[in-house]
């Protein structure tokens, strides 16, 4: 689970038994259509860019990282907003 805040923070939970839990940042880099690309800095991982292409206000699909090689390359994580 990741949660975007206002306040430029994410949060990313692992669905692990131990529901490990990250607290980075992010940036707006750019909206191109229906895909927003943020710049993320989680803690002990390089920053990198993530694409969220919006389907409407309350859902967005999490695309796989240009960088991604093999099985890794088609997995697409899709988000609802919580309200």
């Amino acid at each position: 689970m990741e949660e975007y805040k206002d306040d430029g923070t994410v949060t990313t939970t692992m669905p692990t038994p131990l529901k490990l839990k990250m607290v980075g940042t992010w940036k707006f880099v750019k909206a191109e259509g229906g895909v927003v690309v943020l710049l993320v800095k989680l803690p002990d991982s390089p920053e990198h860019e993530r694409q969220l292409e919006f389907t409407d206000d309350d859902h967005f699909t999490l695309l796989p990282d240009d960088d991604a090689t093999g099985a890794s390359k088609s997995i697409k994580l899709h988000y609802v907003r919580i309200k």
